[in-house]
C-alpha cells in the first residue's frame, strides 16, 4: 500500500501481482467513485497493464450500483478518454495505461468491468480531490488470472477522520 499526498491531493495505491501464466480475459473492480459527496470530491484512476507479448484491445465499462451505465469524463486525449460509460483502450504488448476520471458532478459510485483479448491486470485508485479530512480512500485491485490462488479481487478500506484542532 502506498500513500501519496501533493498539496490537498491524497491517494492510496495498492497494485496487484499478476503471474505471466494468467489466462483470464475479464475482471471486475467492485467499487469506483467519482464526483462530490458534500465537501469531498473523489476521482478514480485506472491503471491497466498488458502482461501479454501481444497487443491488448481492452474495454472498460462503468456501471452504477443498480447496474445502469455510469457516465464519467476521463481526462486527456486519445483512446480511453472522453465522456462515456464505456471506453475502448488499445495497450501495446507489455505496456500500460493510466486513466483518471475528472471528479466532476454529483457523487456517483459503482463498479468497473474490464475485458480484453489477452490477459491484463488492473487497479482502481481513489483520489480525494478536496476536503477538510486527513485520510479518505478505498482502493480496489483486480487481476486477470491467478487461477492457482483462486483470488481475483482485493479491497482495502480507509475511514474518514477530521484532523485534530
Amino acid at each position: 500500500l502506498r500513500q501519496y499526498q501533493a498539496g490537498s491531493l491524497l491517494s492510496y495505491t495498492s497494485l496487484p501481482v499478476v503471474p505471466k501464466s494468467s489466462s483470464r480475459l475479464s475482471l471486475n473492480l467492485a467499487h469506483i467513485a467519482n464526483g462530490s459527496y458534500g465537501n469531498i470530491s473523489f476521482a478514480t484512476s485506472f491503471l491497466v497493464f498488458n502482461i501479454s507479448s501481444n497487443p491488448a484491445n481492452v474495454s472498460l465499462t462503468l456501471t452504477r450500483d443498480d447496474g445502469s451505465p455510469l457516465t464519467v469524463t476521463i481526462q486527456g486525449s486519445g483512446p480511453g478518454t472522453g465522456t462515456n460509460s464505456s471506453f475502448s483502450i488499445p495497450i501495446a504488448a507489455g505496456g500500460s495505461v493510466f486513466l483518471q476520471t475528472d471528479g466532476s458532478g454529483a457523487g456517483n459510485s459503482g463498479a468497473a468491468t474490464i475485458t480484453s483479448n489477452v490477459p491484463v491486470g488492473a487497479s482502481a485508485i481513489f483520489t480525494v480531490l478536496d476536503c477538510g479530512f486527513r485520510a479518505s480512500a478505498k482502493c480496489a485491485s483486480a487481476l486477470c488470472g491467478s487461477p492457482a490462488s483462486g483470488a481475483s479481487f482485493t479491497t482495502a478500506r480507509f475511514s474518514l477522520s477530521t484532523p485534530p484542532a
